[in-house]
């Protein structure tokens, strides 16, 4: 650790227990700062920065200290392996100072205390630990004058920025709040760099990881994936809450697709209140892997309008509040026992009667980290055609919109990629023709999923519709009609029709009905989307009585 000598002004090495009693400048960087290099030459005074050395070393001098420790000039981030050093080690540095002197340039205290509250100091990351760590915090205004110290501000600082005043005035007690609290802190923090939002809160959490700049939000994941390892604490996953003041409809609060980890730490800008219920020995513990997160949860199944998805309660509830539980929406994927975590719903509380319909399963959780406003998604449609008689007609898909058709396995692929405040779709025409007697028919599939706009709602829609090409039309010009069919998403999931007989169709005297549907099927473990043709005859009873003879050929295909 470096220190400056107030006398000399000269930096000063020392390792381990030789570090002497020192203090410490908590201030916000500015244009002109000095740095390491600047500091070990001999033109450093006539920098702007340089005023903010020499008051603050002036002022360690009156309090009988003779070091001094400045982040700006006495780390050398020239040097990676220093920097990744010096940053997992800030926290207790700040802790063991003798005193932290917090200069805040953009403020005028003779127009009362009250106008601290305006201070960039308070919106910062770094500033975060600068205010918490340090057990003696000092507050000076642009003209250096004593504004109060921490423990006499206690009460305005912890309105300012939400914590505890017993955090501020005794910060062992840091290891009793939850990880929701400690998040929401820095929830409307900046960094200059997207990385340092995690970075600045390694000592908050007690943890260390390697500085990797130009990893960007990854930084964050990684951060809550080291609080895992170290911490039983299911407040981690509580984030997503809506903000009562909002115009945002709760059912849109990501309006993208999201992993089981925060994207940032404003995801728990509401999760201040939020606590983990006294440990219990029969809690199993939960782990990050290659699949994801995987934890023992208790599941509630929830039907709502032909959608499935399931209420993950988490072992955490507010504060002070023993009537309800922690939880929040699973979709499935293909996977049976892999969720992804709803982004249409809200994280909420949820009665603790709840508990009593749950079943306690161990599931994976994927860490998908998408960034909002875009997001590509496939789903899979098997195609299944079952027919009563010998079956005359011959199926070919005519034309599909964000979908590819693989013949062989009788599988569409759908693909979709969102735009904010947009909806995508993807269809597909499946025609069938009987070049003999000239009929045909056709059914289209359409998956339609959501965003903000109306009037297309966040979620997903499924339609099918049977179109019979009409007697006075040739199969060329049905082709054509069917190509520029559109699309009814207002149909429903199952339709039926009969194809009545035609003029040419002798030999046929009963009407062709045909029947489709899409359902949602879990093959060989994945879920994914069945439509099932249905072509029979309708022979009359008597006939049928006569008849002997009943064919039924299944056309299926297994996912590869």
């Amino acid at each position: 650790m470096r220190l400056i000598n107030v006398e000399t002004m000269k930096l000063e090495e020392y390792l381990g227990s030789q570090i002497p009693p020192y203090a410490i400048l908590s201030h916000c960087w500015g244009t002109e700062e000095v740095t390491f290099q600047d500091i070990t030459g001999s033109g450093w005074r006539r920098i702007r920065g340089a005023s903010k050395i020499k008051r603050s070393s002036s002022i360690c001098h009156e309090h009988g200290l003779r070091y001094i420790w400045i982040d700006t000039c006495c780390i050398d981030k020239s040097s990676s392996s220093e920097l990744s050093e010096s940053i997992n080690s800030m926290y207790n540095w700040y802790a063991n100072s003798a005193v932290c002197f917090a200069y805040l340039e953009d403020i005028d205290s003779s127009k009362g205390r009250e106008l601290i509250r305006k201070s960039k100091w308070f919106t910062r990351g770094w500033t975060l630990q600068e205010l918490i760590a340090p057990g003696q915090v000092e507050f000076f205004d642009r003209q250096w004058m004593l504004i109060g110290k921490k423990l006499d501000l206690s009460s305005l600082l912890s309105d300012i920025t939400s914590i505890p005043e017993d955090i501020l005035e005794d910060p062992s007690g840091l290891i009793f709040c939850s990880v929701a609290r400690k998040m929401s802190w820095a929830a409307h923090r900046e960094t200059t760099q997207e990385e340092d939002i995690a970075y600045c809160l390694l000592g908050i959490f007690g943890v260390n990881m390697p500085l990797l700049y130009g990893e960007g939000a990854r930084a964050f994941t990684r951060l809550q994936e080291e609080i895992i390892k170290e911490v039983d604490d299911q407040s981690l996953f509580a984030w997503g809450f809506p903000n009562p003041n909002s115009m945002q409809n709760d059912d849109c609060f990501l309006g993208d697709g999201a992993g089981v980890l925060a994207i940032h730490p404003v995801d728990f800008a509401m999760s201040q209140n939020i606590i983990p219920f006294p440990s219990k020995s029969v809690v199993q513990p939960y782990s990050m892997t290659n699949k994801g997160l995987r934890i023992e949860l208790p599941l509630v199944k929830v039907i709502n309008e032909s959608e499935i998805h399931w209420t993950a309660l988490l072992d955490c509830h507010y504060e002070d509040d023993f009537s309800a539980v922690i939880g929040f929406s699973l979709e499935k994927t293909e996977k049976t026992s892999e969720f992804l975590r709803s982004s249409k719903i809200a994280t909420r509380r949820y009665p603790i009667e709840l508990m009593k319909e749950a079943e306690l399963r161990t599931v994976f959780i994927r860490k998908q980290l998408s960034k909002r406003g875009s997001k590509k998604s496939t789903r899979k449609c098997l195609i299944r055609v079952k027919s009563i008689q010998p079956n005359e007609y011959t199926m070919i898909r005519l034309e599909g919109h964000n979908t590819k058709w693989n013949r062989d396995t009788m599988v569409l692929n759908m693909t979709f990629e969102f735009q904010e405040r947009d909806r995508q779709y993807a269809s597909s025409t499946i025609m069938f023709l009987d070049d003999h007697i000239n009929s045909s028919f056709a059914v289209i599939i359409g998956i339609r999923q959501g965003q903000l706009s109306v009037p297309y709602p966040y979620g997903l829609a499924k339609m099918v519709n049977i179109l019979p090409k009409p007697g006075n039309v040739t199969l060329d010009e049905w082709k054509t009609e069917c190509k520029g069919a559109t699309i009814d998403w207002d149909g429903t999931r199952e339709k039926e029709v009969q194809l009545y007989k035609l003029p040419n169709d002798s030999d046929r005297d009963t009407p062709l009905t045909i029947k489709a549907s899409i359902a949602e099927e879990e093959i060989l473990n994945q879920w994914i989307d069945v439509l099932d043709i249905e072509m029979r005859r309708d022979v009359l009873i008597e006939a049928a009585n006569n008849s002997k003879r009943e064919i039924f050929n299944v056309l299926t295909s297994y996912l590869t």
